[in-house]
């Protein structure tokens, strides 16, 4: 203890100069909480805005007179909260998913078993917007902005610098990495993750500074409630092990008390329930050897034990989870990646500075800042700690230059200080605000008409026991406005399912996609185990897949044309060989739009070069098979040029809009997707139109 203590007093001489420390004049504290309110206020008014905005184009961003999402995940949410306002704890929406493994479920769940975002919309739906469970999840989304502006705030004064907290708050709610998660129509757990975690870390800070043992044992109860919420909002287990970790450390650091630090840890542990704790522990230390040796167990889809394929990782296709490199990371944060740089090394400064602080901040910076593993969804983790990092090192500038221009031992000398402080940090705040996304508009996720398709559906099955097969984006809304089970969603994408779908929709044969989906909805991903020995076991049970009992409906949209290539890497990775499809070959399956004016006598001008259409080549290059004219999404005219041509020109006519121009490569012409969005060309003893919503979207029924 006395080599600690001999520490300790060398680290105040050396690294604790007076500039880098925050005042503590009541009347600094008062203008640092104005500056809090003044973040909070600006990040609640840039959210309200786009509300606002949304409101003023109903034709874009509502449907059904509700608004929509920008998030594909929002109806996992707002299913539970129907769910549960309607008095089930979720068993509907856990039997509709992954049909038919969920089917027969009939699970016991208790009101800590559904997500708290959906049980809290679903009260303020039914106190305030008279059950519209849509309205509210975006109507919370400025003010959670708010309270998550303010706790950051609130954390740093914890820490004992509040002006510096004002403007991390400013920054870190407005950057692309939070903004863009908790704007409006983002109904996901994003929005309040940093609140929660900013306030569990406010009350580690301000349990270790308590001198009396009450006290710390009263902030340690706290603390662990405050976890309770934290984990019932979002539950990672970096999380359930760091921050109990986290309140021992502190209560050492500050006070170099043992016993103290041990049972504020304990008292911790036993509030969230130490089995719980317990039982967290390895499923974080496999996640942590995961990430150190580059493995994934996510990526291994294989359908069985037993079985010799290799299923491809669908998680490669999500850009949320793609890495970045370190400017990527920091540019994500702050205005300018060079502005990242400096609050990195400001924040490690802080750190050095003062460390009994500093290290319990620094394993969620390191968390954020390890994007390049973890995936750029994590980044804004270390946000709030990057643009602490930039303030401290201004205002403690500001306050170093102060001391040049007073007096030290002048009456005025703090005065002028703090207000010099003050005056700069209300600057950053709205230079920062100036600067950043303030702009940003988000867009739905889908568009009015296709959600509105599936809300039409309710009318083709309203005792609700059909089946909607399409892809797994629309898994969570397809479920929430039909009420019917999904094939797959956002949860279960993973799923070998998924690359079987994608497969049936790149295919030119309408039976291998019909008895896909047949085999899916019968068998279910138990089946799939089954027969998945060999890929000749495999495509043998989906030949002799038999129809399955329950209406099914096959779903294919407009918006679907923009993830052909993804659906083409999934549906053609080679399971036998577990090879990818290459880039060239994936081009194969991807819409090539033109933009074209007329240049002579049957030839455009076009962004892709000069197009003959009576020779059928680009550029001089023979590329054309066929020039075929579709009108409202049927086939009206088609004039082969070149039998060997590559590409299909497509002239689509659609009622009251401009001609448009597209090349499909022949594999994409001829996938299912094509054929039946497109051309509406089926079988039409194999399927059923019943809903034709074409430019956006056509719902078919599976007869055979």
């Amino acid at each position: 203890m006395l080599f600690l203590s001999q520490v300790q007093q060398w680290h105040r001489r050396v690294m604790s100069p007076p500039f880098m420390t925050s005042c503590l004049d009541w009347r600094y504290l008062i203008g640092a909480a104005m500056l809090i309110a003044l973040a909070a206020m600006i990040n609640f008014e840039v959210r309200q805005n786009q509300w606002q905005y949304w409101q003023d184009h109903r034709d874009v961003f509502f449907a059904d007179e509700s608004p929509l999402v920008s998030t594909t995940d929002a109806g996992y949410f707002l299913s539970y909260a129907e769910n549960y306002s309607r008095g089930v704890m979720g068993q509907d929406f856990d039997q509709s998913r992954l049909f038919p493994d969920n089917a027969e479920v009939s699970t016991d769940r208790h009101l800590r078993d559904l997500p708290l975002l959906s049980v809290i919309i679903a009260h303020l739906a039914d106190w305030f917007y008279d059950g519209d469970l849509l309205t509210t999840g975006n109507v919370m989304l400025p003010i959670t902005g708010l309270l998550t502006a303010a706790m950051i705030g609130v954390m740093f004064w914890a820490a004992g610098y509040p002006a510096e907290g004002a403007i991390a708050a400013t920054g870190m709610g407005l950057s692309t990495t939070y903004l863009v998660r908790s704007s409006i129509g983002r109904i996901d757990t994003d929005q309040l993750v940093v609140f929660f975690l900013a306030l569990c870390l406010s009350l580690i800070l301000l349990a270790a500074r308590q001198k009396r043992l009450f006290l710390i044992i009263a902030m340690a109860v706290l603390t662990g409630l405050a976890m309770q919420m934290f984990f019932w909002w979002y539950l990672k287990s970096p999380f359930v092990v760091f921050l109990p970790l986290m309140m021992g450390a502190a209560v050492w650091a500050h006070q170099f008390d043992a016993k103290r630090a041990l049972l504020a840890m304990a008292i911790v542990i036993v509030v969230i329930n130490p089995i719980f704790f317990a039982a967290t522990l390895w499923p974080f230390m496999m996640d942590v050897f995961n990430y150190l040796s580059g493995a994934n167990t996510q990526a291994d889809l294989t359908a069985g034990t037993e079985s010799v394929l290799s299923f491809p990782n669908t998680f490669s296709t999500i850009t949320e989870l793609s890495n970045l490199d370190f400017l990527e990371t920091l540019s994500l944060m702050t205005t300018h990646p060079y502005l990242g740089v400096v609050g990195a090394v400001g924040f490690l400064l802080f750190v050095l500075a003062r460390p009994a602080k500093g290290m319990i901040f620094l394993p969620f910076f390191v968390m954020g800042m390890l994007a390049f593993i973890a995936g750029r969804r994590f980044a804004f983790f270390a946000a709030p700690f990057v643009w602490f990092g930039a303030a401290w090192l201004v205002l403690s500038a500001t306050r170093l230059v102060a001391t040049f221009f007073s007096r030290p031992s002048s009456p005025s000398f703090s005065m002028a200080a703090d207000g010099s402080v003050l005056v700069v940090a209300g600057a950053l705040i709205l230079g920062t605000a100036s600067t950043s996304m303030l702009n940003y508009m988000p867009r739905p996720s889908f568009d009015r008409p296709t959600v509105e398709t599936f809300s039409a559906m309710r009318d083709l099955d309203q005792n609700k026991t059909g089946v909607i097969a399409t892809w797994w984006d629309y898994g969570y809304m397809a479920h929430l406005k039909s009420g019917m089970a999904t094939l797959h969603d956002g949860g279960g994408q993973k799923s070998p399912r998924t690359h079987l779908f994608a497969r049936g929709l790149v295919s030119p044969q309408l039976a291998e996609l019909t008895q896909i989906t047949k085999f899916i909805i019968k068998e279910g991903d138990e089946g799939i185990d089954t027969h998945a020995v060999n890929l000749n076991s495999l495509n043998q049970a989906i030949l002799n897949a038999p129809m399955p009992d329950r209406p099914l409906y096959l779903v294919v949209t407009q918006q679907m044309q923009g993830w052909m290539n993804t659906i083409a890497t999934l549906g053609l990775h080679d399971v036998v060989s577990g090879i990818a499809p290459s880039p060239e070959f994936l081009r194969g399956y991807q819409y090539n739009p033109l933009e074209c004016q007329a240049a002579q006598d049957q030839k455009l001008q076009c962004n892709l070069g000069l197009l003959d259409l009576q020779h059928g080549t680009l550029n001089g290059q023979p590329i054309l098979h066929a020039l075929v004219e579709l009108r409202d999404g049927f086939q009206t005219a088609q004039k082969v040029i070149n039998p060997n041509g590559q590409f299909v020109l497509m002239l689509v006519n659609n009622q009251g809009q401009k001609t448009k121009l597209a090349l499909a490569p022949l594999p994409l012409w001829n996938s299912n997707f094509n054929t039946l969005f497109h051309r509406a060309a089926y079988d039409q003893q194999r399927l059923e139109l019943v809903l034709d919503r074409y430019p956006a979207a056509r719902v078919y029924r599976v007869l055979q």
